[in-house]
């Protein structure tokens, strides 16, 4: 189960370990990879996209809905 849904603006608890604000586009399973068969997060982050794997949420706290 997941901490954060689609549409979700997060951010990090520590600043300088991670990306500073994101907005969850969607939760997806790996396909390929070194992540293959894991739940990732894919972010909208200022410069793009970025993915993030479901255990990292521990780093990561709810801005806004």
């Amino acid at each position: 189960m997941s901490k954060f849904k689609k549409g979700d603006a997060i951010g990090t608890i520590e600043p300088g370990r991670g990306f500073e604000r994101a907005v969850v586009l969607n939760i997806y399973t790996a396909q390929k990879g070194r992540n293959k068969g894991q739940k990732m997060y894919l972010l909208k982050i200022i410069n793009g996209t970025a993915t993030i794997p479901i255990g990292a949420e521990v780093n990561y706290r709810l801005i806004k809905k």
